[in-house]
């Protein structure tokens, strides 16, 4: 369903979402089923609509109705869904449970394709919550597998999770190393290029010195592929992160400075969408992204800073 909706392109889908909602209010179509049918519909108008949390309460209606109809194929594919949603708030606990319940039921059912991709996202589960060891046990495992059969862009996310994980664990060199892995990986541009090339700018930059320069370069690819696939990412704060790193490491403050006032803005913009508090809280300071871009607008800092210190601390329960 995401993928027709991005087809037919942002005003039109969303636009498209709306009209069918108003024909189940007037009792044309019927609700429950719409609801369901329409969830990860608006987990993509969630995207474009800046609303992090919109996509929670759907995505729920629709597993207990999957679930309800017997549907369990469905109900365990949006639950992979409110996990990713989840994750991206930093409800790391919602994330993980909901991930191992996607992944019993796949495996109950021999939907392997299914259970595969619940255990790759729940690696970065894992790895957000600095059991590392965990993390690098199910991608060791997966990653033969998806060497073997595919598909491409899984496994290109797989190294970029054992990229995020010598992230966390202040391992630059390694960083670089496998997120240059997961470029190779990828047969063809794809959304997942934009953060795997900030993942590269940012192990540059965090080196320093003359890997600086080649941060600045590395950004720049994270900037133009970022122009052409911002609006179908998950979420853009990796890779204006990237940018304000890069800038900062080779000394160019200014620019740094105008990257994080952007940045900073609209993850204030964000949070101000996040009704529940607890989410709020969570989305402010358990995702690295929006607690190291925020700590630079407090600090008022837009030169190198070191990373050590600057990690959320590992799991907590919203």
């Amino acid at each position: 369903m995401t993928e027709r909706l991005l087809a037919i392109g942002e005003a039109k889908a969303v636009d498209r979402l709306d009209r069918l909602e108003q024909l189940a209010v007037r009792g044309d179509l019927d609700p429950a089923a719409l609801d369901a049918a329409f969830a990860l519909g608006r987990v993509f108008r969630a995207q474009f609509t800046d609303s992090p949390e919109e996509p929670l309460a759907a995505l729920e209606r629709a597993i207990s109705y999957r679930e309800q109809t017997r549907d369990v194929r469905s109900a365990a594919a949006a639950r992979i869904a409110l996990a990713t949603a989840t994750l991206r708030l930093g409800l790391h606990d919602r994330a993980e449970e909901n991930f191992l319940q996607a992944i019993a039921d796949a495996r109950r059912l021999g939907l392997a394709p299914l259970e595969r991709e619940a255990n790759l996202h729940l690696a970065f589960v894992y790895v957000r919550t600095a059991r590392f060891s965990a993390a690098a046990d199910l991608l060791d495992r997966l990653v033969p597998v998806l060497e073997a059969n595919g598909p491409a862009e899984q496994l290109a996310i797989a190294w970029g999770y054992r990229a995020a994980s010598a992230w966390y664990r202040l391992e630059f060199e390694e960083m670089e190393a496998h997120a240059r892995r997961a470029l190779a990986a990828l047969p063809m541009p794809l959304p997942t290029q934009t953060s795997l090339y900030a993942l590269v700018a940012l192990a540059l930059a965090a080196r320093g010195g003359p890997q600086a320069e080649e941060a600045l370069v590395v950004a720049d690819h994270v900037a133009r592929t970022f122009a052409r696939d911002g609006r179908v990412l998950a979420s853009d704060e990796l890779a204006r992160l990237a940018m304000i790193e890069a800038f900062a490491a080779a000394g160019k403050r200014a620019e740094a400075a105008e990257l994080v006032a952007a940045a900073a803005s609209r993850i204030h913009l964000l949070a101000s969408r996040i009704h529940t508090e607890s989410f709020r809280k969570a989305f402010l300071e358990r995702v690295l992204t929006n607690a190291r871009i925020l700590a630079r607008e407090r600090d008022a800092d837009f030169g190198p800073r070191p990373w050590e210190g600057s990690f959320p601390v590992a799991a907590a329960s919203y």
